[in-house]
């Protein structure tokens, strides 16, 4: 679970890469092999297992991808969706459901699909699990993303700030972070392309 916590740690830096956390994820998945993980351990253990491990290789690979790191291809992404729209079902937990939602919207937007991103994005506000630690920012920052596709340029810079005020003043710079990435990109497309020198 250690090894988990350090890719989470690496996916927080912007500039980290699928170089620097594949790695690791091997490394996890030859300890699991090897010493499968005791099921349902006593609180306040938690231990790494197979599905941890998935759902972060999901989340860092989309993570790549929304920064231009690295090109996810459709069967990729759409057997994925439908995985985690499993985990969307009354039998999970709120937090779970809330997740799965939002995962569920990144990958709609990565498919160029943000009607249907919209859609389950709202349906991530109906689980019921917003007061967890952090779950507004990220839905803040998906729906900003969103409206940079749908809505004008003024409109989506607008939204992105009031993301990245908000995640301020929850002192969340995770995501204070991600919001100015994404607002420097909309800005950049305020200035004129020239073409490059031959």
């Amino acid at each position: 679970m250690a090894q988990l916590f350090r890719i989470r740690a690496h996916l927080m830096l912007a500039d980290s890469g699928p170089d620097e956390v594949n790695w690791l994820f091997e490394m996890v998945e030859d300890a699991l092999r090897v010493n499968p993980p005791i099921p349902n351990p006593a609180p306040p253990y938690v231990l790494a297992d197979a599905g941890k491990l998935a759902l972060l290789r999901l989340g860092a690979s989309l993570t790549f991808a929304e920064r231009g790191v690295v090109t996810l291809d459709m069967e990729y992404l759409r057997t994925n969706l439908a995985a985690i729209m499993l985990r969307t079902t009354k039998r999970h937990s709120a937090t779970t459901r809330t997740n799965a939602f939002q995962t569920a919207a990144r990958i709609h937007l990565l498919l160029g699909e943000t009607f249907k991103a919209q859609e389950v994005l709202e349906k991530s506000l109906d689980a019921g699990e917003l007061k967890r630690l952090n779950t507004s920012e990220m839905c803040g920052l998906i729906q900003g993303r969103i409206t940079a596709k749908t809505e004008e340029l003024e409109k989506a810079l607008a939204y992105m700030r009031e993301v990245r005020g908000l995640s301020v003043s929850t002192n969340d710079r995770y995501h204070a972070r991600l919001a100015e990435y994404d607002i420097a990109r909309l800005e950049s497309r305020l200035f004129p392309t020239t073409a490059k020198n031959s």
